[in-house]
């Protein structure tokens, strides 16, 4: 483009970016030129004719100062930085652009003085987010004017470009994914009063001086040691080998030897982030120093060089002993700086002190006291046979060195040494040093927890959901895990952080429910420390555990503030790392929906992932494993595929706990028989330990117990049969039904005459096909308030969904879903429309299984009936002759009949009868035999009463009755009571009546308790008698053409919900 002259006008921009004529703006903008790809060169001459020349960027806007009167075009740029460039305000300034300028990848920068460097070192995260949106454009000769606050700048000089500049170009645009260096710029040593450095030395002071004017020092990744990536290349054994102890670091020699060149020796240091560094040690008001804060730990530790060119490129290996005195034990990727060491003072040394720490809680020990008498002491000899066993007098010692925790000693808590010269290094050999230990310390550790990963465990039927989701972290995407307690996430993000360690990305873990309570504040800056060091440590990955207990999902009627606060602040600084560094997210939830909207939809999980309840062949193998784990790998006496069967619905971790469980019963009734045998698991273990168990998905989920079976119902021998195949063979074979492409029916609708058996068939489900039962009425479900009813409903398949392998019975399905349109109060409307969502192929209801039983489908919404929904409709008709008899055997088999009863007559004089009047019909003979025998022994009774002094023993009868009414809190039934009752009056008189014969009344009462009751053909003739069909023909005339027209006449049309325009019509909500 060509040039443009303007003249200078100062703006707060607070920028390096300048506003641009009008007239050059609409050019712009016409060209298509992105706002982001423009750098504009100025050239500006002073009023002393000095010339001077600068680049920035354009933020695209235009200048908003204009001067009519000469029609002058203005550039508007910031103070400071005009001031940085040498222009000044109202000088007439040449504007060239650049629209397709060098990218830069990799910028390095110095700070302009030390104090630039301190203020970068406080803002540095504050720096990183923003330093794109200040600057555009980067030049050799031009300073770097940064923004840090509203009343804090900063001033950086370029010093490198990579890729280098080409054809004498001396600017470059910064790339959007561009890495910038800051280096340190430390202050110089304090001069003298005559204006020259000092020339008084001491050790300590040589020390300092020599590391804080050296700038001579690497950056390299440590690795702690052992680590399988390079241990058996560079002849690492194990941490408890004698070689191996001592205080180390393993590093190619090319990549340090502009630094040690042919030393053996360095000091290594770990270099933390501004934001994760601990606070500076300070004086109490008292002006006294802790005495905890006295004896820090040294930061700066010297160490011996192992030269190894198997080490990866840019990566150190840190010798075990060395993590620990560095505070980053089993840690990946931490930033070592390697400087060149000072020299060793051995020579000035002749006493080295052992400090061992100790805990606050247990000040008040019993251990051993140090600084007691002298004979409480340990003796140096023992201290240095210590310090041999840890590998410390093999190695250099720094002052303030940290020691290991050794178990059982005086070290129990760890410890440090102390020189009697501060600051300073030593080199064996240790021969003419004492070693004497001081008194203990209360020590707080500042060592960076790195919980260790789980091991690598053997998980069953997740082999591909690792693999994806391994594949998705290692390329920077964020991965939701959910799955319900115990499905094995944390089982999972164990054995990825092992396979991350192993490729040596860094990687931490958050567990979120810690924070579920703090305040807003201190979670706030959690979630900013936790990117800070996520992007320091870079590449990185992230893993949130329970993130739905820190930021779960909005509630109706909640003030959900806080949550919306945590979830914004957590997406900015999420976009913010994961935009500009290799860091990548996981995080785990129960569910999807658990979670808050906004985590969801922000795209900074880019996969999710659903743990599902196993099948029956991943049950055995977990099965498998998990005894195995126990130490019980002999599974001669167990039928695994049995115990698979009877765990369906199980989740892993509740199989875990039931192989406990079987455990300790093994070892129960192992101890009862001999205590010295070895534990053999046997199958009835496996039975008790299954007895009362709750899976986890299961607590608090209301399932009803049934204790019918299908030889309990007679009759309906088709529609029995079609229930088998859709809801019994699907769970026994599920193999078989898996490898099936047809779509299997999930939604049944039983229909029929009242009393024909719709909710004992229902029932019969419940305990024949192994299935969770739960079972709802009408009023459970629909409230007046808007918004509740489809909550119900909501819940309602949550809870089924928990409880899966499950069936989700409706009974009177006509009164919870009629046709929408006819509810003036729009609430079975609403219930509709969200059953219609909840059963919907495109929810998906896997392992859920709903059942409905109506009398009158035709009430019913046509919507839910359609394929996918209500997949079948059966019919439960009148009972025939066949079916007749069959339900009259059916019963029969829980009473007792007379020899002389014809059954079939029976059949053929219940014409019309229900299966409910039928079994009306069988209970009130039964009924009739009952009360014959109760009034016989009542006549049996009142002939044998005998009156002594003339008080009737029939007073003590009715006492004993009245007592034992009194005691018998569960109402016991009225034949029962009269039959204890003359029982324990019996028993009473031939205790008290030696003189009658013995026995003779004690025999003929138990003859009447222990009989059986008989039904007899005039008993069954009675209850004939008495017992009437409960639907009367007309009505079972109106209900058959109901159901006829419902099979053979049922058109596809929906109602359209528009309210009837008739006269007397019935005007609705809809």
């Amino acid at each position: 483009m060509s040039s443009h002259s303007a003249i200078v006008s100062f703006a707060p921009l607070r920028s390096s970016l300048v506003n641009l004529p009008p007239s050059v703006t609409r050019l712009l903008g016409n060209s298509y030129v992105p706002a982001q790809n423009v750098i504009v060169e100025i050239t500006a001459t002073s009023r002393d004719g000095s010339s001077s020349k600068g680049y920035a960027g354009w933020t695209g806007f235009s200048s908003t100062k204009h001067d009519f009167k000469s029609s002058s075009n203005f550039v508007e740029i910031d103070p400071l930085f005009a001031k940085s460039l040498n222009i000044y305000e109202g000088t007439k300034a040449s504007l060239n652009f650049h629209v397709s300028p060098p990218a830069a990848n990799t910028i390095f920068l110095e700070p302009a003085t030390p104090s630039d460097w301190d203020t970068v070192e406080l803002h540095a995260q504050f720096l990183e987010m923003n330093m794109l949106a200040q600057i555009r454009a980067v030049s050799f000769n031009q300073p770097l004017t940064i923004y840090l606050s509203s009343s804090t700048t900063a001033s950086l000089v370029l010093s490198k470009i990579e890729p280098p500049l080409k054809n004498g170009l001396n600017f470059a645009k910064i790339a959007p994914n561009a890495e910038v260096i800051v280096a340190p710029k430390v202050k110089k040593p304090v001069a003298s009063a005559n204006g020259t450095p000092s020339k008084k030395k001491s050790l300590a002071g040589s020390l300092r001086k020599t590391a804080d004017t050296s700038s001579n020092c690497v950056l390299l990744r440590g690795v702690t040691l052992p680590h399988s990536y390079f241990d058996d290349d560079i002849g690492f054994v194990s941490e408890n080998s004698q070689d191996n102890s001592k205080l180390a670091i393993y590093v190619d020699s090319e990549a340090v030897y502009s630094v040690v060149k042919t030393s053996q020796h360095a000091m290594v240091s770990v270099v933390k982030p501004p934001m994760l560094k601990q606070p500076a040690p300070g004086p109490t008001p008292d002006g006294e120093v802790p005495e905890n804060e006295q004896h820090r730990a040294a930061m700066k530790i010297a160490v011996d060089v192992v030269s190894s060119d198997a080490i990866p490129v840019g990566y150190v290996g840190l010798s075990p002993r060395l993590g620990v005195a560095l505070g980053v034990p089993n840690s990946i990727s931490t930033i070592v700086k390697i400087e060149q060491a000072s020299k060793s003072l051995s020579r000035y040394t002749r006493k080295l002190f052992v400090i061992p720490f100790t805990d606050a809680a247990k000040s008040d020990r019993n251990q051993i006291r140090i600084g007691g008498c002298p004979e409480d002491r340990v003796s140096n000899n023992e201290l240095r046979e210590l310090l041999e066993y840890l590998g410390v007098l093999s190695s250099p010692i720094t002052n303030n060195l940290r020691l290991p925790n050794v178990p059982n000693t005086v070290l129990n808590f760890g410890g440090m040494i102390e020189f009697e010269q501060p600051d300073s290094w030593i080199l064996p050999p240790y021969t003419n040093i004492t070693i004497e230990l001081k008194n203990e310390v209360v020590f707080d550790v500042d060592i960076e927890v790195h919980d260790e990963p789980a091991e690598n465990l053997n998980l069953c039927g997740v082999t591909d959901s690792l693999r994806r989701i391994s594949k998705a972290v290692r390329r920077g995407s964020g991965v939701l895990l959910t799955g319900s307690s115990g499905s094995g996430k944390s089982a999972m993000l164990g054995r990825i952080r092992h396979g991350l360690n192993e490729d040596l990305i860094y990687n931490f873990r958050v567990s979120c429910s810690d924070f579920a309570e703090e305040r807003v504040p201190v979670v706030k800056d959690a979630i900013q420390k936790w990117f800070a060091e996520a992007s320091w440590y870079s590449p990185s990955v992230v893993i949130f555990e329970d993130i739905d207990k820190l930021m779960p999902s909005e509630v109706e009627h909640m003030d959900s503030t806080r949550t919306r606060q945590l979830a914004e602040v957590f997406i900015q600084a999420a976009k913010a790392t994961t935009d500009f560094r290799s860091t990548s997210l996981l995080a785990t939830a129960s569910s999807k929906e658990a979670v808050h909207s906004l985590l969801v939809t922000s795209h900074i999980f880019d996969e999710g992932l659903h743990l599902k309840a196993p099948d029956k062949s991943i049950r055995k193998q977990i099965i498998a494993e998990s005894l195995r784990r126990h130490g019980l790998s002999d599974l001669a006496r167990i039928d695994v595929l049995e115990v698979a069967d009877n765990t369906e619905g199980f989740f892993p971790g509740d199989i875990m706990t039931l192989s406990e469980r079987a455990r300790h019963e093994a070892l129960i009734r192992t101890l009862d028989c001999d205590g010295n045998v070895d534990i053999m698991l046997q199958q009835d273990d496996f039975d008790h330990a299954l007895k009362d168990f709750v899976p986890a998905s299961l607590r608090g989920v209301n399932l009803q117990k049934s204790t019918v079976a299908w030889k309990d119902i007679g009759g309906l021998k088709e529609t029995k049969q079609v229930l088998l195949e859709t809801l019994e063979w699907p769970t026994k074979y599920a193999p078989i039904f898996a490898n099936c492409p047809l779509r299997l029916r999930s939604g049944l609708l039983l229909y029929g005459y009242p009393g024909c058996g719709k909710t004992f068939l229902a029932s019969a489900v419940a305990h024949e096909c192994g299935l969770n039962f739960i079972s709802i009425k009408g009023p459970e479900i629909l409230n007046k308030y808007i918004g509740a009813s489809e909550k119900s409903v909501r819940d309602l398949f949550e809870r089924a969904q928990a409880a899966k392998p499950c069936v989700l019975f409706f009974d009177e399905f006509d009164s919870i879903a009629p046709k929408r349109g006819h509810d003036s109060t729009g609430v079975t409307d609403r219930v509709v429309n969200q059953m219609l969502t909840q059963m919907d192929g495109a929810e998906g209801l896997d392992g859920v299984y709903v059942l409905a039983a109506t009398s009158r489908p035709d009430l019913i919404d046509s919507a839910l009936l359609r394929p996918g929904r209500i997949d079948k409709t059966l019919l439960c008709d009148m009972p025939s002759y066949e079916d007749r008899l069959d339900i009259i055997q059916a019963m029969s088999s829980k009473m007792e009949l007379a020899e002389d009863i014809e059954l079939e007559e029976i059949a053929h004089k219940t014409e019309g009868f229900s299966g409910a009047d039928l079994q009306a019909l069988m209970y009130n003979a039964h009924l009739a035999a009952i009360h014959e025998i109760v009034d016989e022994r009542h006549s049996t009774s009142e002939t044998s009463t005998v009156s002594d002094n003339g008080k009737s023993r029939n007073l003590e009868y009715f006492q004993l009755l009245l007592e034992f009414d009194k005691n018998n809190v569960d109402g016991t039934n009225e034949g029962t009571l009269d039959t204890v009752a003359s029982y324990n009056l019996d028993s009473l008189l031939n205790k008290s009546s030696s003189s009658q014969s013995p026995g003779a009344a004690d025999s003929s009462s138990r003859q009447a308790v222990t009989k059986n009751v008989a039904v007899k053909p005039h008993h069954m003739a009675k209850s004939l008698a008495s017992t009437r069909p409960s639907i009367s023909v007309k009505e079972r005339e109106r209900l058959s053409a109901i159901y006829h027209e419902f099979i053979s006449s049922r058109s596809g049309d929906m109602p359209s919900g528009t309210a009837s325009t008739d006269v007397g019509g019935r005007a609705t909500l809809m």
